[in-house]
């Protein structure tokens, strides 16, 4: 086996000495302003859509947790309408406060959750 070759350093520094340097390219002039401008286009879009995107996902978010807030609403209320209205003797207190507290709970843990992301 050899041993591996030393790298060999450049001085940068005495290379401005020599004179001017420019990067030549094949395109012309025009060509590569139509092209700077149409990747800044195309980048601007895709931010717009990369925003769109994000916006949409918020919203569907919102939208779904309004819908089960709604819904777990509704529910508690029936039960506390339920566990005022109904025979003690029949057991739907007992069973109204269950689910009553339940939905207690639910509420708690997604409200304790949601503030812990």
């Amino acid at each position: 086996m050899t041993a591996p070759k030393k790298p060999q350093t450049v001085n940068l520094g005495a290379l401005s000495e020599l004179g001017e340097f420019y990067l030549k390219s094949n395109e012309l002039p025009e060509e590569r302003q139509s092209r700077l401008k149409r990747e800044e286009a195309e980048a601007a879009h895709k931010l717009r859509m990369q925003e769109a995107d994000e916006s949409h996902k918020r919203q569907l978010a919102l939208i779904v947790h309004g819908f089960a807030l709604c819904f777990l609403l509704a529910a508690f209320v029936a039960g506390i309408c339920v566990l005022f209205t109904a025979d003690a003797k029949s057991g739907l207190p007992e069973k109204a406060m269950a689910m009553v507290g339940g939905i207690a709970l639910v509420l708690a843990s997604y409200v304790a959750g949601s503030k812990s992301k």
